[in-house]
């Protein structure tokens, strides 16, 4: 990746480890791993998540720092449905399907999980499982419309918070309000699976962070989309 400190925030833990290429301390330990990089492309790089929810739980980050995906050009939209396309074939199995979803914000320290470099969660669940989802976010935030992924991320530029949700790109839900609890999706998903652990911070998980690096071991590659 080419430097620009334009696009930089001295200030944030993504942005030190996109810059540096190094999984920062203590997670170097605990992870047993010095760089978790899994793909990238010219506007994205790919992590699995920290204390992730399930084999195959991925983040999508913004090389440059923003702070929802709703600050995407529209050439960066489509390339982020073509990265997330490519990335389903090593996620998914025969019985899952993926699930994506954001918490957005308007700038940095409001809300969302104590990181608000923007990041796109794709994670392989069951259909039973995503209906489950789906419906005890809109019984939650009911202020919620459908539509694809660049229409609902325009649509979100003029909101203060929101939650990107579903299984189908072309079919996405958008929630939005002025107050989310920080992450509200990890929490419905893991009670959903029946998880008791849901805080990323607990660094709970290894053996999933393992396994899905090791999915993209032989595909760590610069992709031109």
């Amino acid at each position: 990746m080419k430097k620009n400190h334009m696009l930089i925030n001295q200030d944030c833990c993504i942005c030190d480890e996109i810059e540096s290429g190094k999984f920062p301390s203590p997670y170097t330990e605990k992870y047993e791993a010095e760089n978790r990089c899994c793909a990238e492309t010219s506007d994205f790089i790919v992590f699995p998540s920290i204390s992730p929810l399930a084999v195959g739980h991925i983040l999508i980050f913004p090389k440059y720092h923003i702070t929802s995906l709703s600050k995407l050009s529209y050439k960066a939209l489509m390339n982020l449905e073509m990265l997330i396309h490519h990335l389903s074939d090593y996620i998914i199995d025969d019985f899952n399907t993926s699930y994506i979803f954001e918490h957005g914000v308007s700038s940095d320290g409001l809300g969302g999980c104590g990181i608000t470099h923007a990041h796109l969660h794709v994670i392989p669940l069951t259909i039973n499982n995503i209906n489950k989802i789906n419906v005890q976010v809109i019984n939650t935030y009911p202020n919620t419309i459908k539509g694809n992924l660049v229409d609902l991320m325009c649509r979100a530029r003029k909101t203060k918070m929101y939650i990107l949700f579903g299984n189908n790109l072309n079919e996405l839900y958008l929630s939005c309000s002025s107050e989310i609890p920080s992450q509200f999706m990890r929490r419905i998903i893991a009670n959903t699976m029946g998880y008791v652990k849901w805080d990323w911070r607990e660094s709970t998980g290894k053996e999933y962070f393992v396994s899905t690096l090791g999915k993209f071991s032989t595909s760590k590659l610069f992709l031109n989309l």
